[in-house]
């Protein structure tokens, strides 16, 4: 039994993957690109502040990017903001 249900998937095969072949060259007579394959996501291992448990977290080398350029721009933004106090002086105690 095992013999046979192989033997009729192998024989489907046959049939079905010249028909997938001549569409997908169909299509690029047609002029439509390609299907793209999707971009390889990157994973890495973040400590969030506040919480001591590292979470996994899985982003496309472009996601990676974005997410580096948001923290770079908030550090810039704390580093850069003027103090609460700087009205103040010492004679002003």
């Amino acid at each position: 039994m095992r013999i046979r249900t192989a033997a009729t998937a192998m024989i489907m095969m046959l049939f079905v993957t010249p028909a997938l072949a001549q569409d997908t060259a169909g299509q690029a007579a047609q002029g439509q690109p390609a299907p793209v394959a999707p971009e390889k996501k990157i994973c890495r291992t973040l400590v969030p502040t506040g919480s001591m448990m590292p979470k996994r977290i899985c982003l496309t080398k472009a996601e990676w990017q974005e997410f580096g350029d948001e923290n770079e721009k908030a550090v810039n933004a704390m580093l850069h903001r003027p103090s609460p106090n700087t009205s103040l002086k010492l004679s002003d105690f």
